[in-house]
């Protein structure tokens, strides 16, 4: 026995709300686009990762509570000033992230230089180093670029995998709804300033790809009823196949989340931030196949009908003379 989250009389009329939710789609994706554009050219302040930005990230523990800016500033006095502290998982632990530019080169260690300058200040046994990671510009620089080829890459694929197994008017709604889920969880990361790393390239590629699985039953559906139900009517028949599988995509969505939110409330540091950017690609990805995908396979359905029309009026025309 399946179970309904809607009773089977339930119903929305989705015709009546695709005006306001791709406006409001359009203003999520303008307000994204113009928040990741200030944070690289106009504050210039995106917060990299190691993984991209290169230079050493320390991960320190402390004995007894102390004041971030009171390590800031330990770490300044000892030829440190440009260093970026941070704290790191719940008080109790009394963890700090550290990260520089620099890296290791030529006889100079950074992480040992600063560990030392913290005793020295702090006391021995008073810190302890938990890990080092260390990523040079070079290399940081190409993960970056693997990073968005990935990206551009598994749409190509999800593109090409949409346009054989469904009509063309299908494809460019599913990609849509992709570059859509991607841009608002990483304008929503950006705005929030959480470091962007390649874990959260991880989280944006899963979100792709749970995306499209949301998108794909729907469109299945609407292939099924376009079938079934030959009125002519496209708009129709979408909204029909929408409502039949609401409680599908509800219940789906709101289990997932159950998990994500979980994740995020037990967890902290990197695996938090991969928490949060999924729980906005949820959102995200139920709203645009609901608002973005199925509008535009609507519109590009009606464009092939009334070209096909033209061109059968135009093809009569020229017959009668």
């Amino acid at each position: 026995m399946s179970v309904e989250f809607f009773k089977p009389t339930f119903r929305i009329d989705f015709n009546k709300l695709w005006k306001l939710g791709i406006t409001i789609s359009v203003i999520a994706c303008t307000l994204s686009i113009g928040t990741i554009f200030y944070r690289l050219y106009v504050s210039k302040d995106f917060n990299w990762g190691t993984d991209f930005s290169g230079g050493t990230e320390l991960q320190v523990q402390f004995k007894n509570d102390i004041d971030i800016g009171v390590v800031r500033s330990h770490l300044a006095k000892g030829g440190f000033p440009t260093a970026q502290v941070v704290n790191f998982g719940d008080a109790v632990d009394r963890e700090a992230l550290i990260r520089i530019a620099e890296v290791s080169e030529g006889g100079k260690n950074p992480s040992q230089e600063m560990m030392a300058v913290l005793t020295k200040e702090l006391g021995e046994g008073s810190v302890t180093l938990r890990r080092v990671d260390e990523v040079g510009p070079k290399v940081g620089r190409e993960l970056k670029i693997n990073a968005f080829i990935s990206l551009i890459l598994a749409s190509f694929g999800i593109l090409l995998y949409v346009w054989f197994r469904f009509t063309p008017e299908f494809a460019p709604g599913g990609i849509l709804a992709l570059f859509h889920d991607v841009l608002v969880a990483a304008g929503v990361f950006v705005f929030l300033n959480h470091e962007f790393d390649l874990p959260i390239v991880a989280a944006l590629l899963t979100i792709v790809g749970y995306s499209i699985n949301d998108t794909m039953v729907i469109y299945d559906r609407i292939r099924e009823n376009m079938k079934k139900e030959r009125t002519g009517n496209l708009a129709e028949v979408v909204n029909n196949s929408l409502n039949e599988t609401l409680s599908r995509t509800i219940l789906t969505s709101l289990l997932t989340m159950f998990v994500v939110v979980a994740l995020f409330i037990e967890s902290y540091g990197g695996i938090r931030d991969f928490a949060l950017i999924l729980f906005v690609g949820l959102i995200s990805g139920t709203w645009s196949t609901l608002f973005v995908a199925t509008p535009t396979v609507i519109w590009l359905g009606n464009r092939k009908k009334r070209l096909a029309a033209r061109q059968n009026a135009t093809g009569n025309a020229v017959a009668a003379r």
